[in-house]
C-alpha cells in the first residue's frame, strides 16, 4: 500500500529552515533600516550640537577681543575657553578679519577662509574642518574652525557598533527562530511518524492531541475526525464487497448447479421449460441486485451527480403505482392510493425540489416491498397529504410483523437487510429507501404490528441545501 507522505529528507530546505530564513531576513532588513536611521538621527542631533558648542564659543572669545588684538593676551584667554568645549586647541583655529575682509589676527597663520554662510566646511591640510562667521559690533569678522575629528571618531564607533551588533543579532535571531519553529512543529513531525506507522500497519487509530490549543492541535483533530469517516467508509465498503460477493455467488452457484443437472442427463421439454424458469429467475435476481449495486455507488459517491428540480410527488406517486398494480393482481392483494384533494388544492400542492430518478426508486422499493411481504387478500394503503406544512407519504400493509432489530437495521442504513422470512430479494432495496431520504432531507417512521406495518416518509418542501 503506497504511503502518499512524503519522505522529509526529500524536501530540503524544510519549512522549518524556511520560516527561520524568512524570519532572519525580515528581521535584518528592519532592524538595519532602523538602526542606521537611529544612527542618522543621533549624527544629526550631535552636529547640531557640535555646531552649537562652535557658536557658544566664538560668542565667548568674542568678548575679550582688543582693538588691536593683544596677541599673548587673546591667546592665553582663548585657549582658557577651549576646556569648557570639546575642542582642544591643537585642533582649533581663529581667525579675524577687518571690515575690508583683511586678516588682522590669525592664530597658528591658519589663514582661515571667510564662510559665505555662518556655518561652513572646508577642508585644511587634508582634514575636515567645520567653519562658523560672527560679525563683531565694530563689524570686523571673527571667524572660528574646529576639526570634526571627534565627530568623525563618534560616527566611526557607531558604525563599527552597527557592524558587530547587526550581524550578531541576526545570528542569535536566526538560531533562536529555528529552535522555537523546530519545537512548535514538533508535534507535526510526531504525527506525521505516527501516521507512517498507522499505514503501514493498516492501522486508524487517532492521533494523539497536543495539549496546548492552537492550530496545529485542531488540524490533528480535523485529521481524527476525517480518520474515522475514513474508517468508517473502509469498514463499509469491505463489507459492503464481502456482502455483495456473497449475494452474487449466491444466484450464480445456483445456476451452475441448474445447468449441471440439466447436461446431466436427457430431459424431457417439460423438465427443460421448468429449468429456464428457474434460471430466468435467477438472472432476474442477478440484474435486480446489480441495478441497486450501481445506484448505491452513485448515491453514495456524490449527491452533485443527480440534478435537483421541481418535481410533484403526485404525479411520481400515481405512476408507480400504475406500474405496480399488475403485480399486486397477481399476487392477490388489492392496491389503493388515496392522494388528499385539500392538499392537491394549496398553492404548491406536492410540489417538491429533488431528483426525480431517486424518487421513482424510493417508492418502487416501497410498494414492491408492501407486496411481496402482504398476506394474500389484503390491502396496501398509500396516502398522500400535506400535514404541517411537511407532504407526509404513508404505506401501510399487512402481512409478518418486523422485528425491532430489522427496523434497527433499517433505519442505521445497513446493506442486505431483510425480514426474517426468506423471502427472495437483494436486501438493498430498504437501505435505498434510507439513503434517498436522507438525501432529500426527509426524515423515516417504521411502525410494525400484527394489524400492519406502517412506513411513513416526511418530506420537507423547502428547497434542499
Amino acid at each position: 500500500m503506497a504511503t502518499f507522505l512524503p519522505n522529509p529528507s526529500h524536501y530540503r530546505p524544510g519549512i522549518r529552515f524556511r520560516i527561520s530564513t524568512t524570519y532572519a531576513v525580515v528581521v535584518t532588513l528592519v532592524l538595519t533600516i532602523f538602526s542606521f536611521y537611529l544612527a542618522q538621527e543621533h549624527l544629526m542631533v550631535e552636529e547640531a550640537e557640535y555646531d552649537q558648542f562652535l557658536r557658544s564659543y566664538a560668542i565667548d572669545v568674542s568678548r575679550f577681543i582688543d582693538k588691536p588684538v593683544n596677541t599673548n593676551d587673546f591667546e592665553a584667554k582663548a585657549i582658557a575657553e577651549l576646556k569648557y568645549f570639546p575642542f582642544n586647541s591643537e585642533n582649533t583655529f581663529i581667525q579675524i578679519y577687518s571690515p575690508q575682509k583683511r586678516s588682522l589676527y590669525s592664530y597658528k597663520n591658519a589663514a582661515l577662509p571667510i564662510p559665505v554662510k555662518n556655518f561652513g566646511l572646508d577642508l585644511i591640510e587634508g582634514v575636515e574642518y567645520r567653519f562658523f562667521k560672527l560679525a563683531l559690533p565694530d563689524q570686523r569678522l571673527l571667524v572660528v574652525a574646529t576639526s570634526l575629528e571627534s565627530v568623525t571618531k563618534s560616527q566611526n564607533r557607531i558604525f563599527k557598533f552597527l557592524l558587530t551588533y547587526i550581524p550578531l543579532s541576526i545570528l542569535i535571531m536566526a538560531l533562536s527562530s529555528f529552535v522555537v519553529v523546530g519545537q512548535a512543529l514538533k508535534p507535526i513531525r510526531m504525527a506525521l511518524t505516527k501516521m507512517r506507522e498507522l499505514i503501514s500497519t493498516k492501522s486508524y487509530q487517532a492521533l494523539p492531541v497536543p495539549q496546548a490549543q492552537d492550530e496545529i492541535s485542531d488540524l490533528i483533530k480535523t485529521f481524527n475526525v476525517m480518520l474515522s469517516q475514513v474508517k468508517k467508509t473502509i469498514d463499509a465498503q469491505d463489507q459492503f464487497v464481502a456482502n455483495a460477493s456473497h449475494q452474487l455467488n449466491t444466484p450464480l452457484a445456483i445456476i451452475k448447479g441448474e445447468l449441471d443437472v440439466l447436461r446431466s442427463k436427457s430431459r424431457s421439454q417439460e423438465e427443460i421449460d421448468s429449468f429456464h424458469q428457474s434460471l430466468h429467475q435467477e438472472l432476474l435476481r442477478m440484474k435486480s441486485l446489480v441495478r441497486d449495486m450501481l445506484l448505491i455507488s452513485r448515491v453514495e459517491s456524490d449527491q452533485a451527480s443527480f440534478i435537483f428540480q421541481e418535481v410533484h410527488l403526485d404525479d411520481i406517486i400515481t405512476e408507480t403505482v400504475a406500474r405496480f398494480s399488475a403485480l399486486s393482481l397477481a399476487k392477490g392483494v388489492s392496491l389503493k392510493c388515496v392522494i388528499d384533494e385539500q392538499s392537491l388544492s394549496m398553492e404548491r400542492g406536492f410540489e417538491l425540489n429533488g431528483e426525480r430518478q431517486l424518487l421513482l426508486c424510493l417508492f418502487e422499493n416501497l410498494i414492491e416491498n408492501a407486496i411481496k411481504y402482504s398476506t394474500p387478500q389484503s390491502t396496501i394503503q398509500v396516502d398522500l397529504k400535506i400535514q404541517a406544512e411537511v407532504i407526509l407519504f404513508s404505506i401501510s400493509n399487512s402481512g409478518p410483523v418486523m422485528s425491532e432489530d430489522v427496523i434497527q437495521r433499517i433505519m442505521e442504513s445497513q446493506r442486505f437487510t431483510r425480514g426474517e422470512l426468506k423471502i427472495p430479494g437483494t436486501g438493498l432495496g430498504l437501505y435505498l429507501v434510507t439513503k434517498i431520504a436522507e438525501y432529500h432531507k426527509a426524515v423515516i417512521t417504521i411502525t410494525s404490528t400484527p394489524a400492519q406495518t406502517l412506513i411513513q416518509i416526511a418530506f420537507n418542501q423547502k428547497p434542499i441545501s
